[in-house]
């Protein structure tokens, strides 16, 4: 990582404010992104340019791109996924960009329209990404909720096609943890051909899943990645390895922001418009290093 860099984010004196303004005059300011780690990797969830920027320079390895965070990632516009991209190529960084396909809020039982939808969208993001996340439930005979294997192989076809020959990688996002037999779940996922599973171990956040996480990550860590995702934070991104073993980490790494005008916007609008979730770049680069310093261990 740029050295300079390195010394704002260690003193804590970093301005993303100042330098995206510096993007916006045009201003090209060389910053080199230098990641030791092989096996790790810390995944970002986004849904801004700024956010982006944050987790890019705080050392992020790969974005996973959406709209709508609050109501947990929908599809990004493609304004939004070209600007990523063109940053990244611009600045030669190696952060590889994940695009969140799910068109609407709600679960994730859909309907032969919204996965022709779907596959509009990945039609669209194909050239400015490196993987898609998405996840197709249903409901079998005896009312379990399961994998919808029938629509995941008509998306996993589609991507296929339109790569082109170019491999795009696939992760079946947290609709696994809606899944009543998690193993079962996992064998038709590799089967599949799914690259990654974002879980939380089919709890409410992943430290409440880790003997789950563990398990599947036992069973199964060398046919399918098992990335753990919801509630992975800073202060907890050491236990949950210790608990784990997993490499693969998902958060949003975020802090609060308040509009300055939050007391009129809370006054007419109650959610989502006073205050609401942005990546922090301090956030990024410690988690960072603290996988840094996993994989240094681990080496040892």
């Amino acid at each position: 990582m740029d050295s300079k860099l390195v010394d704002n984010l260690e003193t804590g004196v970093f301005s993303l404010q100042e330098y995206l303004k510096s993007l916006c005059r045009g201003e090209q300011l060389e910053m080199k992104i230098i990641k030791s780690r092989q096996r790790f990797l810390l995944e970002v969830c986004v849904d801004s340019f700024e956010s982006a920027v944050a987790a890019i320079l705080g050392g992020a390895d790969r974005l996973e791109v959406c709209s709508a965070l609050a109501v947990g990632g929908l599809t990004p516009n493609l304004s939004l996924m070209q600007k990523i991209f063109n940053y990244k190529l611009n600045n030669k960084f190696s952060v590889s960009l994940a695009a969140m396909i799910r068109p609407r809020s709600g679960d994730f039982i859909y309907s032969e329209e919204e996965l022709s939808f779907m596959m509009d969208e990945i039609d669209h993001l194909i050239p400015v990404c490196d993987t898609f996340v998405f996840g197709c439930s249903s409901v079998d005979e005896d009312g379990n909720v399961c994998i919808d294997t029938k629509s995941c192989k008509i998306l996993l076809d589609h991507i296929k096609l339109r790569s082109q020959g170019v491999k795009k990688y696939t992760t079946f996002h947290r609709a696994f943890d809606l899944c009543t037999d998690p193993v079962k779940s996992c064998t038709k996922l590799i089967d599949l051909g799914f690259d990654c599973i974002l879980t939380s171990g089919c709890e409410p956040t992943a430290p409440q899943g880790a003997t789950k996480l563990r398990k599947l990550q036992e069973l199964y860590g060398n046919d399918i990645k098992i990335m753990a995702g919801s509630g992975v934070k800073q202060d907890n991104l050491k236990s949950m390895y210790d608990t784990t073993g997993l490499f693969f980490y998902h958060s949003s790494a975020s802090k609060q922001f308040e509009s300055r005008i939050a007391t009129n916007c809370e006054r007419i609008f109650p959610y989502g418009v006073a205050k609401w979730q942005t990546t922090d770049i301090y956030t990024v680069y410690k988690m960072s290093k603290i996988l840094d310093d996993i994989e240094s261990n681990h080496k040892s």
